[in-house]
């Protein structure tokens, strides 16, 4: 997941254990393009299941960056490496909110319901298995620490156990971090959303 997975500095190291596995199918790793990509750190990318994957803000990019996305490209593509180039955008979704909006337990029920997110997004991070990606920062950045919105993976030993907290995990009338999304899309210039202030109530929500 992003942010930039090339700001990582042992990004190569994560592709490397990704490609010793055997059981998934495609590893995505999403960047900008505007930071400059290590041809030694790419070496470690040639599994075919290990995607490069470019957002394309070209259109909101100076000509410096422009340059250094096309040439981030052009280098991935030279190597032979699977990668994408996504369509040009010029606005991106703002995340959610990350403070309790104090729904009812009815209005988390009915988001919960709605939500597209779970089962499909399900979120491993340090032993635990979250709902989401919002569950996932909620709790990773201390903001909601409940029991109930994670399954706790490393401490259920018996696989037997651990299918049947996932199973019941999943088909949860709501979680905590739904009283935390605000489900209403709010838009902003692409690579801008790290202005805004998502911790606590502002004009923009």
């Amino acid at each position: 997941m992003g942010g930039e997975t090339f700001l990582h500095p042992e990004i190569h190291l994560i592709a490397q254990a990704l490609s010793e596995q055997e059981n998934f199918g495609l590893a995505s790793f999403p960047t900008s393009g505007t930071v400059p990509l290590d041809p030694r750190k790419l070496e470690f990318f040639r599994d075919s299941r290990l995607s490069i994957n470019f957002g394309n803000y070209t259109r909101v990019l100076n000509e410096r960056q422009k340059d250094l996305f096309w040439s981030n490209v052009e280098l991935v593509k030279g190597m032979g490496l699977s990668y994408t180039v996504g369509n040009p955008m010029l606005e991106w979704i703002k995340p959610s909110t990350l403070y309790d909006l104090g729904n009812a337990q009815t209005d988390m029920e009915r988001k919960k319901q709605s939500c597209a997110m779970p089962p499909r997004n399900l979120q491993a991070k340090n032993g635990k298995l979250h709902p989401c990606d919002l569950g996932v920062a909620l709790t990773c950045i201390g903001i909601l620490d409940d029991p109930e919105d994670y399954v706790d993976i490393a401490g259920t030993p018996d696989l037997m156990a651990l299918r049947e907290k996932i199973r019941a995990f999943i088909h949860a009338p709501f979680y905590r971090a739904c009283g935390h999304c605000n489900t209403y899309p709010h838009t902003c210039e692409a690579m801008a959303q790290g202005h805004h202030d998502y911790t606590r109530p502002s004009a923009d929500y």
